[in-house]
């Protein structure tokens, strides 16, 4: 299943490690705010995320 996250708050990032875990998941995308692209990154990089996106458009 490809899952697409939106926001990266505390629920999110309790999640990421089970989501890693279940190799039916795979992490296509994650959201956020622009004034967290830096932690966004380290997210994708930790969870081999293929996107991140700081705008809706």
């Amino acid at each position: 299943m490809k899952l697409g996250i939106v926001g990266a708050g505390m629920i999110v990032q309790d999640l990421l490690p089970v989501f890693k875990s279940i190799p039916q998941i795979d992490l296509v995308a994650i959201f956020g705010r622009p004034a967290k692209k830096e932690f966004l990154l380290s997210l994708q990089k930790e969870y081999l995320i293929k996107k991140i996106y700081i705008d809706y458009h």
